[in-house]
């Protein structure tokens, strides 16, 4: 038998764990594993700081990586791991897969919701339409609605707008311009600590940026 290379797409969710434990059982050892997540880029618009929000969304995909990479290491299974980016998750998915001669892809189905499979569209009949490779999607849990992306982006707004009122509450209360610049100077330290953080995280992984 030859060697065959098998990719988990991960996202957090339940389904995507039981991805990865289902891999694990139908693998051999000297078969090679691919851990990916991908990174939808959000639409322009849709908040007051895009920056924030997709500097955020994309430091979530980068620690889910780091995870099932100490899941693995734990095991003594050797991975590699692959950060995906672009504007569709499920065409960032299909282009890993062509690129590193994926044979097995397992990749869980969300729990979306009618509504919201009609949205913001199916990542697993895309890649199941679409991967140049034998696809495997788990079920898992039938649960009426998982935490998806659409739920995702509404909590990082929410978070964000309360952010911003705490924010602006805080800038009322300054009785001077030296105030002000001190909060400003904080603010911008506690960008640069968040983007130094992510970068160093992102060292030991691949990077697939499909734009």
């Amino acid at each position: 038998r030859n060697t065959m290379n098998y990719a988990i797409a991960l996202d957090g969710s339940e389904n995507a764990d039981q991805a990865y434990k289902t891999t694990l059982r139908m693998m051999r050892e000297d078969d090679k594993l691919f851990l990916l997540t991908a990174c939808e880029d959000l639409p322009m618009g849709f908040f007051s700081s895009i920056d924030d929000v997709n500097a955020n969304y994309e430091e979530k995909h980068v620690d889910i990586l780091l995870d099932f990479g100490a899941r693995c290491r734990e095991k003594g299974i050797t991975y590699t791991p692959i950060l995906g980016k672009g504007n569709h998750a499920g065409n960032v998915i299909c282009n890993i897969v062509q690129k590193y001669n994926i044979d097995f892809l397992i990749l869980g189905r969300r729990g979306l919701n009618q509504f919201a499979r009609l949205v913001v569209g199916s990542t697993s009949r895309y890649c199941v339409e679409h991967a140049k490779c034998n696809v495997i999607i788990i079920k898992g849990l039938f649960i009426p609605e998982d935490h998806d992306r659409l739920s995702d982006v509404i909590k990082a707004e929410e978070k964000e707008r309360k952010r911003r009122v705490a924010t602006e509450k805080q800038v009322e209360m300054h009785d001077s311009k030296k105030q002000v610049k001190e909060e400003e100077e904080k603010e911008r330290e506690r960008r640069i600590a968040g983007e130094k953080e992510l970068n160093d995280k992102k060292k030991f992984l691949k990077i697939f940026n499909l734009k």
